[in-house]
C-alpha cells in the first residue's frame, strides 16, 4: 500500500497517466510537471502504512510532517517526520496523503472546509478509506483548480459507478481499491493467517489479535 501511495504521488506530479493516453493517441503533448524533491509531504495518520510511506520517501529529499492522535515520536524521529496539527499540515504541505482509520469521528474528515484550508495548488492522495473524504467537496476543490491534482484508490461507495463526477475531471488519477493487490501481500497474509491458526491450537494469543 505504501508503494502505491508513492506511485500515485509521482504520477500526479508528472501527469503520467494523461501523457500515456495522449501519446498513444498520436499526440505529442508536453506537460511541465514538478519534482518531488524539496516538497513538503503531510501524512494524516501515522500508523504502519504511513510509517512505511515515510520510510520509503526518505530517499526523495522531502520534508515530512504527520498528524496522529497518538503520535509515536520514536518512529517519527527515525524517519525524520515532524508532528503537526492537521490544520498546520493542510496549510503548509504541498502533498497531503490520507492514512486515518475510518470511523464515525473521521467520516468525511476531508470536507469542503478542510479542502479550502489546503495550500493552493497542492496535491491530494487517498489510499486509505473512501469514507474519509466528501467526494463532492473533492470534486469542487479540483474543478476550481484550488487543488492541482488528486489521486485516489478508494471511494465512498464501492465499487464506484462510471457516472461518478470525479471521473469527468482531467486532474485526478483513479484506481479500483488495489493498493494491497500484490503477490507479496497475499503471501504475507497467508503466512500470517497460518501462524495465527497454529498459535490458537497451541493455546497462544495470535500476534495480530485485536480484541482479546
Amino acid at each position: 500500500m505504501a508503494e502505491l501511495t508513492i506511485n500515485l504521488i509521482l504520477n500526479s506530479l508528472r501527469n503520467t497517466v494523461h501523457l500515456h493516453h495522449t501519446t498513444q493517441q498520436g499526440n505529442w503533448d508536453r506537460f511541465v510537471g514538478v519534482e518531488l524533491k524539496g516538497k513538503k509531504v503531510g501524512l494524516l495518520g501515522f500508523g504502519n502504512i504511513a510509517q512505511n510511506v515515510a520510510k520509503k520517501l526518505q530517499g526523495f529529499d522531502v520534508e515530512m510532517y504527520a498528524y496522529d492522535k497518538f503520535p509515536n515520536e520514536e518512529i517519527a524521529g527515525k524517519y525524520n517526520v515532524t508532528f503537526l496539527s492537521y490544520e498546520e499540515i493542510l496549510k503548509k504541505c504541498d502533498i497531503v496523503s490520507m492514512h486515518l482509520p475510518h470511523m464515525d469521528e473521521t467520516h468525511h474528515f476531508m470536507n469542503k472546509e478542510r479542502f479550502r484550508q489546503m495550500k493552493e495548488g497542492a496535491f491530494f492522495i487517498n489510499t486509505s478509506r473512501g469514507g474519509l473524504v466528501d467526494e463532492q467537496a473533492l470534486y469542487e476543490a479540483l474543478h476550481s483548480d484550488h487543488l492541482q491534482a488528486a489521486a485516489i484508490d478508494v471511494y465512498e461507495k464501492e465499487p464506484t459507478k462510471s457516472t461518478n463526477p470525479l471521473f469527468q475531471l482531467k486532474n485526478i488519477i483513479t484506481t479500483p481499491h488495489t493498493a494491497a493487490e500484490t503477490y507479496e501481500t497475499y503471501h504475507f497474509v497467508g503466512l500470517l493467517t497460518a501462524q495465527a491458526i497454529v498459535d490458537v491450537f497451541q493455546n497462544k494469543k495470535p500476534n495480530n489479535l485485536l480484541n482479546g
